[in-house]
């Protein structure tokens, strides 16, 4: 669950990243991206506890961090959208 959660930010960081924060978008499909990227951060997590006394890789500690990236990542970009839906109906 720890996974999930830190992963779902740092998901929706890197996504904010390739959009290019607030301003224009700077790749094609960011929100790919940022699931790409936070799962490779992930990976290399992993990896890296390898060689931690008492650690170990696992698995399924990737396949969390996946699905907490993808499952923030993609209630973000509904927001997101939804919100800017909302801000153009309501201007004068």
């Amino acid at each position: 669950m720890a996974h999930a959660i830190e992963y779902g930010i740092l998901g929706i960081l890197y996504l904010r990243a390739f959009q290019g924060g607030l301003g224009k978008t700077s790749l094609a499909y960011p929100a790919l991206w940022a699931i790409m990227a936070a799962t490779l951060f992930g990976m290399s997590d992993e990896m890296h506890q390898y060689f931690v006394p008492n650690r170990e890789m696992d698995i399924w500690d990737v396949l969390a961090d996946f699905t907490g990236a993808t499952l923030g990542i993609v209630p973000w970009q509904y927001f997101q959208r939804t919100r800017k839906g909302f801000d153009s109906h309501s201007a004068p």
